[in-house]
């Protein structure tokens, strides 16, 4: 017997792993049910401008506009209905999981960047979230406001 059942398990064995777990690229396909939802940024600065990065899946990142003392920056976003992921999309690609926006100081970002809190768009109904971003004691701060509550 040239072959012994040793041999042919781990022949199966392999095989399994290496064909039995692959899968057609379209298997996981974009959501296709979506609403749009909006991420205003306000920059409350006095002298500071602030740069923020919209970081999606696979250490994919876009570089969003400088936003001034006291000027916004709109960020339009999709939710997809089922899931509750944030989506980023511009008009030549295809919808991108959205991890993180990072905003930081213009002038210093490595050091100021902060994650901007999206958990609201994630996981509530609504479809607006405005953050103020404030630079106190060498520090970028980017919080939730509204009319009733400061979170």
């Amino acid at each position: 017997m040239l072959f012994g059942f040793k041999s042919i398990l781990a022949g199966l064995i392999v095989s399994a792993a290496l064909f039995g777990c692959s899968y057609d690229p379209g298997y996981i396909g974009q959501e296709s049910d979506t609403v749009p939802v909006a991420l205003h940024i306000t920059n409350s600065t006095t002298d500071q401008s602030v740069r923020c990065v919209v970081s999606m899946a696979h250490y994919i990142t876009f570089d969003l506009n400088v936003v001034r003392p006291d000027e916004s920056l709109d960020i339009d976003l999709l939710r997809g209905v089922s899931s509750s992921t944030l989506y980023f999309k511009k008009s030549s690609t295809r919808l991108m999981a959205v991890e993180n926006v990072i905003c930081g100081t213009h002038a210093n970002w490595s050091e100021t960047k902060r994650h901007v809190e999206l958990s609201v768009l994630r996981s509530t109904a609504e479809t607006e979230l405005t953050v103020h971003c404030t630079y106190l004691a060498e520090a970028l701060t980017c919080q939730i406001k509204n009319d009733t509550t400061d979170n």
